[in-house]
């Protein structure tokens, strides 16, 4: 029997449909998670920059604009980040939804 169906009792030799399903890395180049982290560390930077920023302005030491800016930047970047966490997740849903 050449071809397609073996017998029953026959054994072949196990098929791994997983072996290339993921991308192969290009050295030197940073992951999407190492991204995504990098991502959110600025954020928690951002955020440590306001509050110093409100910190001066409570001493008396920074003028309201800077404490107006710095929010400014913190509150883009945060509502970007969770922009980007939100379509992952909902990628993440439709890929639990398919079937297979």
């Amino acid at each position: 029997m050449s071809g397609g169906v073996q017998p029953a009792g026959s054994q072949s030799p196990a098929i791994d449909v997983f072996a290339n399903t993921r991308p192969a890395r290009v050295p030197g180049e940073p992951s999407f998670q190492d991204i995504f982290l990098g991502q959110v560390g600025k954020v928690q930077s951002l955020d440590e920059d306001y509050q110093k920023a409100l910190e001066a302005y409570l001493g008396g030491a920074d003028n309201e604009d800077q404490v107006a800016i710095s929010f400014r930047k913190k509150q883009f970047a945060f509502n970007t980040l969770l922009q980007i966490r939100n379509k992952l997740v909902e990628g993440f849903d439709q890929l639990m939804q398919m079937r297979v």
